[in-house]
């Protein structure tokens, strides 16, 4: 049943890559929240790593088909990484391609990219099957180990994207190279969605354990007029939450954190204050919270990765309006 699930959900993916929304997305921030969510899913005995670039890297993509070329990827290497001392790393970088021919991709063009990196240090991969790899249903699996969807799915999402990929092997190391045009529109703050937007007596309690992640929040949140509390964990944030209770206004978790998840300190908030609204950053739809008695009445999602206007627009539409009291 697992496998037939999967199996459909990569048909999904892949034959949905065109009509999918597309969204700025910052690649280095997208990378780190899937980061532990995809450590549980590799084998525990490999060693995985994620450089990130000194700047921001953004590309225009759709942050649900983006994240399954990261998973497949990562999943593929897992599969392939070695028995001892095995890694995967993740790198993002910025590249000019201008010379094809230092280029192994037939799809390749000249332009600025964002360059996706996942290397590992497995078995490699022979010359003939690199050449039918991204085909569809192509696998060197058993029939009960894999549906052969997941790079083919990797190379239709790409190429949605105005993209391609360059593929690296032989024994001992295996890189897939990602490339992705570079969105051109620097990140700009809109002075008119920060500017007196919050109401300085509004206080909010933001848990987050990426720690990149709970920085941007919290200086764009500051920045829009509001007190931050911050929480670098499930356990953290119930603390604080105990300190502070009667300051708190609004509380932001992130879905999965160490200690405890935050559905979980969510439930705690709410028992305790149940006026308290929460948002939750996750990959979860609206309708998943119904089942939920507690989180249902006053709880919202928030889909990660999100932008500085959502992340204000969230908060504003929550609280209410600046100075007043929230409805």
């Amino acid at each position: 049943a697992e496998r037939g699930a999967a199996l459909t959900a990569q048909l999904l993916i892949f034959s949905h890559t065109d009509s999918v929304q597309k969204k700025r997305i910052e690649l280095n921030q997208f990378i780190a929240d899937m980061f532990k969510v995809i450590k549980r899913l590799v084998r525990s005995d490999i060693k995985f790593s994620f450089n990130k670039s000194e700047n921001g890297i953004y590309i225009y993509g759709a942050p649900g088909p983006i994240g399954q070329i990261i998973l497949n990827l990562c999943l593929n290497s897992s599969d392939a990484a070695g028995e001892d001392n095995a890694f995967i790393n993740i790198e993002v970088s910025r590249k000019t391609v201008d010379d094809l021919r230092l280029i192994k991709s037939a799809d390749a063009k000249p332009g600025e990219y964002a360059l996706l990196s996942v290397s590992d240090n497995g078995r490699g991969i022979s010359i003939a099957d690199q050449m039918t790899i991204f085909d569809p249903f192509f696998t060197t699996k058993t029939p009960n180990e894999g549906t052969g969807m997941g790079l083919a799915t990797v190379y239709a999402v790409v190429k949605s994207h105005d993209g391609f990929i360059e593929l690296k092997s032989h024994p001992g190391d295996t890189v897939f190279n990602v490339y992705i045009p570079l969105s051109t529109e620097e990140p700009k703050i809109r002075e008119d969605s920060l500017a007196n937007s919050g109401d300085k007596k509004q206080t909010i309690l933001l848990a987050e354990d990426e720690q990149s992640i709970r920085a941007m929040a919290a200086r764009i949140l500051t920045q829009a007029g509001y007190r931050i509390i911050e929480a670098a964990d499930g356990n953290a944030a119930v603390a604080q939450f105990n300190q502070n209770r009667d300051r708190i206004d609004l509380l932001i978790t992130d879905a999965i954190m160490p200690g405890k998840t935050g559905q979980s300190v969510a439930r705690i908030v709410l028992q305790e204050k149940p006026e308290t609204p929460v948002i939750l950053c996750s990959g979860y739809t609206q309708a998943e919270l119904e089942a939920d008695d507690i989180l249902n009445k006053n709880c919202r999602i928030l889909n990660k990765p999100y932008g500085i206007h959502e992340l204000l627009v969230a908060v504003r539409d929550t609280l209410g309006p600046p100075g007043g009291k929230r409805t």
